[in-house]
């Protein structure tokens, strides 16, 4: 694949974390934009391009307590505590849509700081830092709908 189709893919991430209590009330939302890695624009520029069967496509979402700074040459995410599939997926004009859930139980206790998007041969595609990292305590069911824009 040439490096120009990578360099000049246009590609824009927009998380959206929305966390709720045990009583179904909003307790935070962020929407955040991030980077989408070197790796994740191969894989969109490799979509073009690949046979059906030779596609990578997007799979799950992270959540972890890291807090480095993302790059664009990030593989993994620092410090990952749980990755849930995509459960629904849409595309409405140039955005598509991967959306995960964090059940009650899950990275429960701890300081939710990083998100990261995966691919199905586990590429990281994109990566972000949280600008208000929350809490989720064992009772919290978490959100995460990660909005790609394309152009």
């Amino acid at each position: 694949m040439t490096d120009t189709i990578v360099e000049n893919l246009n590609l824009r991430g927009y998380p959206e974390v929305k966390l709720y209590n045990r009583v179904g009330e909003l307790i935070h939302y962020e929407e955040v934009p991030n980077l989408i890695t070197t790796a994740g624009k191969e894989v969109f520029a490799g979509n073009l391009l690949a046979d059906r069967e030779d596609r990578e496509t997007v799979a799950s979402i992270a959540i972890g307590t890291g807090l480095t700074e993302a790059t664009l040459d990030d593989l993994l995410m620092e410090d990952e505590s749980a990755d849930e599939p995509v459960r629904f997926e849409m595309t409405e004009l140039n955005f598509a849509s991967f959306i995960s859930t964090f059940e009650e139980n899950v990275a429960s206790d701890q300081q939710i700081s990083e998100i990261g998007l995966y691919g199905s041969k586990r590429t990281l595609i994109c990566r972000t830092i949280l600008i208000n990292p929350f809490y989720k305590a064992p009772t919290d069911y978490l959100v995460i709908n990660w909005k790609i824009q394309i152009g």
